[in-house]
């Protein structure tokens, strides 16, 4: 397999007098990108431009895309229903059920082979891929994103997201699947990515319950605004709220967004992400989610657009930003410290305070207006 060999070259390194992690693989350097070869005996690592950016085709709105990268299909997941589906076994349905054809293409989405992965088990999830969603993010879209935590229930696992503007090179909209237990395998007692470990500072708490008693409560369980600190990319990350336990027992759990008997908390995250990504949306802010916990925590990145990709000697995706550091050269991998990297981050990626603060100060505008909010 095409993956297997990409991660047998694969180097992972702790960097010394930090939490960070450096990545290189000879497939990434990018002194590559200007320098191929035309000899017959070119050996696998020389790909076209279009191939070493890329983990799925693309060419054109009007293209079938799930043809385009069939054979990159692994499997399909129906997270309505909370099920894997085959990929043999969803192609014969097809051909016996012509008539729905446009009823499953869009309840299913494909879960696609990477043939650049961070580990093993790193994959990409397509979601309604024939419909032709652009690389854009709502609560609705997070909501039936989140059970994939249903279907996985594995502790490791972790959903990365890149908007376009940061680093993302495919306007469909996609996600990074990938189990921080097999990539960070080579780096002793690194089981999670090291932005999960930075401090954080409590701006808001909201019950998620209305103000106006016009308004119908939909969610039952509140949520927890947080900010990164000590970290080179300011970052909000939303967590179900903390409540009492004697308080908790009181109440009788809503019947909408549950989890069996229990409330669920992704919900009220995935509404609360939603927030903030409406504001940055509208302002036209580039952006990096990190989700974990099962769904009880998101890291959202706000950040300056992408560079051109020989202004750096490192890429600023999801996993750059959240301590695993891709190097495009193995000098940088080598070499690469701390202090480099928290410098440039802070100077070419991270939003300036004012930037930040306007944000922020939006966002807690929204909810205390909207809804029962205690500020930090």
């Amino acid at each position: 397999m095409e993956d297997k060999i990409f991660l047998e070259q694969s180097k992972f390194r702790s960097v010394e007098e930090s939490s960070i992690v450096a990545f290189y693989n000879p497939r990434h350097d990018v002194n590559r990108f200007f320098a191929k070869g035309d000899e017959e005996d070119d050996d696998d690592n020389s790909l076209d431009l279009d191939d070493d950016l890329n983990v799925f085709k693309n060419e054109g709105t009007d293209s079938d895309l799930i043809e385009q990268n069939k054979d990159k299909i692994l499997y399909y997941v129906d997270l309505e229903n909370e099920e894997i589906i085959d990929a043999d076994k969803r192609e014969s349905s097809k051909e016996d059920c012509d008539d729905c054809e446009e009823e499953v293409d869009s309840s299913v989405h494909p879960v696609l082979f990477n043939q650049f992965p961070l580990g093993k088990d790193h994959n990409i999830l397509l979601m309604f891929a024939t419909a032709g969603l652009p690389q854009v993010l709502s609560d609705e879209i997070l909501d039936l994103l989140f059970q994939i935590f249903r279907l996985f229930p594995d502790r490791h696992l972790r959903i990365g997201y890149n908007s376009m503007g940061a680093e993302c090179w495919i306007n469909n909209l996609h996600f990074h699947l990938l189990s921080t237990d097999n990539v960070f395998s080579e780096v002793e007692d690194t089981k999670k990515f090291p932005i999960e470990d930075a401090p954080l500072v409590k701006i808001l708490d909201s019950t998620l319950q209305h103000k106006s008693e016009d308004e119908i409560n939909m969610y039952s369980v509140g949520v927890e605004f947080y900010i990164t600190e000590e970290w080179p990319v300011k970052a909000f990350v939303v967590k179900p709220l903390k409540r009492d336990e004697e308080e908790s027992k009181d109440e009788e759990p809503k019947e909408d967004n549950t989890f069996g008997d229990s409330p669920d908390p992704t919900a009220s995250v995935a509404h609360a992400v939603g927030g903030i990504l409406n504001i940055l949306i509208d302002s036209n802010t580039p952006h990096n989610l990190l989700i974990s916990d099962q769904g009880e925590a998101v890291y959202v990145i706000p950040r300056k657009f992408d560079l051109l990709i020989n202004a750096a000697n490192f890429s600023t995706e999801f996993n750059d930003l959240c301590g695993l550091v891709k190097c495009k050269d193995e000098k940088t991998f080598e070499n690469l410290t701390d202090s480099q990297y928290k410098k440039f981050l802070k100077k070419e990626v991270s939003l300036d305070t004012e930037a930040f603060t306007k944000i922020k100060d939006e966002l807690i505008t929204k909810f205390v207006k909207e809804y029962e909010c205690t500020e930090y």
